[in-house]
């Protein structure tokens, strides 16, 4: 399990959408399962978001900033990615999007443009984390009332994939 030193990857992005996810589900109200992708749309204008897990790996390496080791894993985890639209003033949330205990990096883009300076990326671990009080992460992506764009790594309660 990896430390908590990875904190603080609040990162500036884009509103959102997502359809075609194979396996997941939109959720309703309960706590959000680690290992899921939350989009929100405070804005009062739909947008589009692509999400691609670009890289997985067994560690993250804080110098380098970068997720690093060679898991094994199926090659459909490393080549995941999906478009959609998330109309105005809506929530969707998709379960087991990120379901392996792995470090992720995932890059997003809204409207068809890098959401984030420099690539769009953010890398984050959706399981049980040493010295934490949460079972495990999800990542929450979205533009909020004033068109701002964010990603937010959120800790969960639910363990979602990851409950033992």
């Amino acid at each position: 399990m990896p430390s908590t030193t990875r904190r603080a990857f609040i990162t500036t992005l884009g509103a959102t959408g997502v359809a075609g996810l194979a396996g997941c589900s939109a959720i309703g109200s309960r706590d959000v399962p680690a290992g899921s992708l939350q989009l929100v749309n405070r804005d009062t204008l739909p947008h589009e978001i692509a999400m691609e897990i670009v890289d997985v790996g067994t560690e993250y390496d804080e110098d380098t900033r970068e997720v690093v080791g060679d898991p094994m894993v199926p090659q459909p985890l490393t080549e995941r990615r999906t478009t959609a639209v998330l109309g105005a003033d809506t929530t969707r949330t998709y379960e087991a999007v990120f379901s392996e205990p792995l470090w992720y990096t995932v890059r997003f883009t809204i409207d068809g443009e890098v959401a984030t300076k420099p690539d769009g990326s953010i890398s984050f671990y959706p399981g049980p984390i040493e010295e934490s009080n949460v079972a495990g992460e999800y990542l929450r992506v979205g533009a909020l009332e004033n068109g701002e764009k964010t990603i937010v790594v959120s800790g969960t309660d639910n363990g979602g994939p990851f409950e033992q």
